[in-house]
């Protein structure tokens, strides 16, 4: 029974690192001038979206080497007009332990708490 539980486990871990690695490599083929359904092709669901002064702002998160980066596609008229990173992207948790004073703690988790919505 505990080998099954090792064998799923590995199974998982493996397939978290192959989606991890993907994304990192399908960054660097979204260029400008690519439409929206190019850019889910290659890199599939964004983590969340946003509007801004007219622009689509698709952001993508994942690890690499244990480290968060974050990468945002700015759409214009249905076009890629820039691509933001990668950038390494301390996490909110991280933040928050690192905190002066319980206030800026509490914000830090609030911001965390929202972001897992």
């Amino acid at each position: 029974m505990n080998s099954i539980k090792i064998i799923i486990l590995v199974m998982l871990s493996s397939q978290f690192l192959a989606c991890s690695t993907t994304y990192y490599k399908a960054q660097r083929k979204i260029t400008v001038g690519m439409d929206k359904s190019e850019v889910l092709g290659v890199m599939d669901n964004p983590k969340f979206t946003y509007r801004k002064n007219s622009k689509d702002y698709w952001v993508y998160r994942y690890y690499k080497n244990k480290i968060e980066q974050e990468m945002t596609v700015v759409f214009h008229h249905g076009e890629v007009k820039k691509r933001k990173g990668p950038k390494s992207r301390p996490s909110l948790l991280r933040q928050a332990e690192a905190a002066k004073n319980y206030k800026q703690y509490e914000k830090k988790i609030q911001q965390y708490q929202e972001a897992q919505n």
